[in-house]
């Protein structure tokens, strides 16, 4: 009896050990673009149009990665800071250039497989506004309306070194 308790144990620790967690620190940036596009006003001679170049912003935050048998799920929680450009017209004065900032926490749940140092996944991102801040003068009529929470999808690839 102790010998096939023995080896049940031994064979538990054996089947456990085979799944892997890690824990980590994950940071870096970002880069966001806008479509071109022109917003018109109440004002018919005023507009603002989005500006389509690139603007850098970073991520940081945490995540913990779970393996077991090639799978793996792999949470985060990732501060973002993320924004764009844009131009005030008004007929008659000279363009007023200003950006809009946001600070959000995204929450991505990754669950892919891995094959060799390749690994590959999906998952739902929930990501949360946290501020928004505009240094868009109040004069120029334009209210800010954001979804406090959205949704969405991650597809990403990777290689362990």
């Amino acid at each position: 009896m102790k010998r096939t308790l023995l080896f049940l144990l031994l064979l538990a620790m054996v089947h456990v050990s085979q799944a892997q967690f890690s824990f980590g620190l994950r940071g870096g940036m970002n880069f966001s673009r806008l479509p071109s596009n022109t917003y018109e006003l109440d004002d018919p001679q005023t507009r603002i149009k989005t500006i389509s170049e690139s603007y850098t912003g970073f991520h940081a935050g945490v995540m913990a990665q779970i393996s077991l048998m090639g799978v793996f799920v792999m949470p985060e929680v990732l501060f973002v800071s993320t924004g764009h450009d844009l131009v005030l017209e008004r007929e008659g004065e000279p363009d007023r250039f200003f950006q809009q900032k946001f600070s959000q926490l995204d929450i991505p749940v990754m669950v892919g497989a891995k094959i060799g140092p390749m690994r590959a996944g999906l998952g739902p991102v929930a990501s949360i506004l946290l501020n928004s801040s505009s240094d868009l003068p109040d004069e120029a009529g334009f209210r800010e309306r954001f979804n406090p929470a959205t949704y969405g999808f991650q597809l990403g690839a990777g290689m362990n070194l």
